[in-house]
Parts: C-alpha cells; structure tokens; sequence
C-alpha cells in the first residue's frame, strides 16, 4: 500500500506527512470498530435489534425521499417508478420494525453472505495490492470473515438474534485490530 499511496498526489507534496494521517485515522477507526466489537459480545441481542433498527430507520428514510422526489419530479415522467421504489422501500423499513425477529432473522441470513464474500474480496485484494508484511495480516482478515460467515449459515435461523451480535462483534473487533496494526505498519 505504500508503493500505491507514495505513486499517488500528496495533497500537501509530502508522502511522510500524508501516511501519518492515514495512519493517525486508521488508529482512530479501528479503535472505534474495537469499541463497538466489545459492545456487541457483551449485549448481543440489544447489538442484533440495534441493526435492526438502524436498518428499518434508513429504508424508511431512503423511501421517504424518493416519494418526495416522485410528487416534486411530476413532470419529468418518473413519478411511477420513484414512487413504486419509494414505497417497497418504506413497506419494506416498516416490516422490519413491526417484526424485528424476522428482520434479525434475514439480517443473519444476509450477513453470513456478507461476510464470505468480503471475506473472499479481502483475499483477493491482499493477494495483489499489498507487500508481504500487511498481506498476510489483510489474508488472516479475510479468512476469519469467511468463517464467521459460514457459522451464521450454519447456525440460521435458530440462533439468529444472539449470532449477529457475537458475530458481528466479532468481527468488528477482527477488523478494528487490523486496521490499527495495519496504520502501525504504515508509520514505519
């Protein structure tokens, strides 16, 4: 990552300068990926009903705007298709928290997914972009995300509430701890 960063434009011309504040940053969000991690292991479930939420709220929000969209764009000729998107979207925010187990059920189905197949992408992007000492760390990375993806698949959709906020933590706390070790290789 340091030959790609030291081939770019340096917004003030100094690489040195430019890698300390990516790597100042990268300490900073991998502390708080940490945090959170720590959060969810210890309240799982408040952690699984937290996304939930979080996911209901911004459907709602994004089927809001393209139903305001529609009725302000009524000339234009897309009023049908904002509005028929915005409301699958608002029935859809609204579903989720009328029914939060069966939204933390798909929630569970649709982050062991995720997981594997960031878990392949990191791989794949580790395996050509960085040097040999960040490659195997962005790799081990990857690899824990597959797993923890195939747990959730495993494990769906019986224990749903509780593996999301386990694994979920557990993830966050994987993935906060390589960013920090990765912005410390970044300083030397």
């Amino acid at each position: 990552m340091n030959e790609v960063l030291a081939n770019e434009e340096m917004p003030n011309g100094d690489p040195a300068v430019f890698m300390n504040k990516v790597a100042k940053w990268g300490t900073i969000i991998g502390g708080v990926l940490c945090t959170l991690g720590l959060f969810s292991l210890l309240l799982p479930t408040v952690m699984a009903i937290a996304i939930e939420i979080w996911l209901a709220v911004t459907l709602l929000c994004v089927g809001a705007s393209l139903l305001a969209l529609a009725f302000q764009n009524r000339g234009y000729g897309s009023v049908a298709f904002e509005a028929i998107w915005g409301t699958i979207y608002v029935i859809a925010g609204l579903a989720l928290l009328l029914m939060p187990m069966s939204g933390v059920i798909t929630i569970a189905l649709i982050l062991g997914v995720v997981f594997i197949l960031d878990g392949i992408g990191r791989i794949i992007f580790a395996s050509q972009a960085f040097a040999t000492e960040r490659k195997v760390w962005w790799i081990f990375d990857g690899v824990v995300a597959i797993l923890l993806g195939g747990i959730i698949l495993a494990n769906w959709p019986g224990d749903s509430a509780w593996i999301v906020g386990v694994l979920v933590g557990l993830r966050l706390l994987f993935t906060g701890a390589i960013t920090i070790l990765v912005s410390s290789l970044l300083r030397k």
